[in-house]
């Protein structure tokens, strides 16, 4: 079996994300992850679960092309569609 990911640069999160646990998912949300260079969403196939405010696009585009996963990375792709983040 084959899993869909999006996957996007760290721009896209928001620093008031950045300076919570787990991005501000809390345990009733999607599951969250860290990596070295980022963070890991793990999707439901129809996901209907509440998310922060800020991952509300971002979890638009991801059921747009049926990901799974929405991996944050440093070197992720910066979408002008999705909110960009300076912080």
């Amino acid at each position: 079996m084959t899993e869909q990911a999006l996957v996007l640069s760290t721009r896209h999160v928001p620093r008031e994300a950045w300076l919570v646990q787990k991005l501000g998912f809390g345990s009733d949300m999607p599951r969250v992850n860290s990596h070295d260079y980022g963070w890991v969403v793990f999707l439901a196939k129809d996901e209907k679960r509440p998310v922060p405010e800020w991952f509300g696009p971002i979890l638009k585009k991801a059921q747009q092309v049926r990901a799974t996963f929405v991996i944050f990375d440093n070197d992720g792709e910066v979408l002008d569609d999705l909110d960009i983040c300076e912080w």
